[in-house]
């Protein structure tokens, strides 16, 4: 799993869904989804792709500054997500995971795989391919720019 913290909180995601980590990209903030999980549009290694703010998930948290991108590959799309900072690669023990219980779920909790403790901290583990909900994806499909200008036609 690599391990990042968002907003406080340390989160997890399977390390086969994690492409590569890098320096924040300039974002073009023309391609906005619903609510404010979508940022914008940066381009990695060439190609646009949308950029969400993780912190956004877990609600009016107070938020930081992001110091990385994580690039993961969602089905055959690609997207970027903007977290405070990444800790690295850690083995988690299935056996420490468990399903969130029914009085802590949210509106996000989709995205929720299981939780756990690590190093006496909380830990949310994410499920990579439901951070973008499938409306999200056909309203960028519906309203992404085609042209290298990075705004919606």
């Amino acid at each position: 799993m690599l391990v990042v913290r968002v907003r406080g909180r340390l989160c997890a995601i399977a390390a086969g869904s994690v492409v590569e980590t890098l320096r924040p990209l300039p974002v073009d903030g023309g391609l906005r989804g619903d609510g404010e999980l979508i940022v914008g549009t940066s381009i990695v290694r060439g190609a646009p792709v949308p950029v969400f703010d993780l912190g956004s998930l877990f609600g009016s948290g107070e938020a930081h500054p992001s110091t990385r991108f994580v690039v993961l590959r969602v089905e055959a799309r690609q997207v970027a997500v903007a977290v405070e900072e990444v800790l690295g690669v850690r083995e988690i023990d299935p056996r420490l995971l468990t399903t969130l219980p029914p009085l802590l779920q949210c509106a996000e909790a989709r995205v929720v795989e299981s939780i756990a403790s690590l190093d006496g901290s909380f830990l949310v583990v994410l499920r990579a391919a439901a951070i973008v909900p499938e409306e999200t994806w056909s309203a960028i499909a519906g309203g992404a720019p085609r042209s290298e200008e990075g705004h919606p036609s």
